[in-house]
């Protein structure tokens, strides 16, 4: 499998996600985790510091995914803080799935849906 690191959602300089994936050798499907960043560098430079599993799962060549929100332990919980942080999810889903079916190799739009 190939892996790859992408910033998501770059506001006023800041990233708020990193994207990290991991597309099968097979071109069937794509394993990814999104990292929230949690502070970033006090210098002034908003180079991120902290970041924390925010979402993972994959995504199949015909469409399907599978997601965990959050931490594995807590079974799919996740506190939004107020509505920029609801807004910035909201954002964060309708950019995601077009990044990660294009890179499946193999997916099918007529099953999955065009993009």
């Amino acid at each position: 499998m190939s892996k790859s690191k992408t910033p998501l959602i770059n506001e006023d300089g800041y990233v708020y996600f990193f994207l990290e994936t991991e597309v099968a050798e097979s071109g069937c499907f794509v394993n990814f985790t999104v990292y929230e960043v949690e502070s970033w560098a006090a210098d002034g430079t908003k180079e991120p510091t902290d970041m924390h599993h925010y979402l993972s799962g994959c995504v199949k060549w015909d469409g399907c995914s599978h997601l965990t929100f959050g931490d594995e332990d807590k079974e799919g919980y996740h506190h939004f803080c107020g509505k920029v942080y609801w807004d910035r999810h909201v954002k964060l889903m309708q950019e995601l799935y077009p990044i990660l079916v294009i890179m499946v190799p193999r997916y099918d739009p007529e099953v999955g849906g065009k993009i």
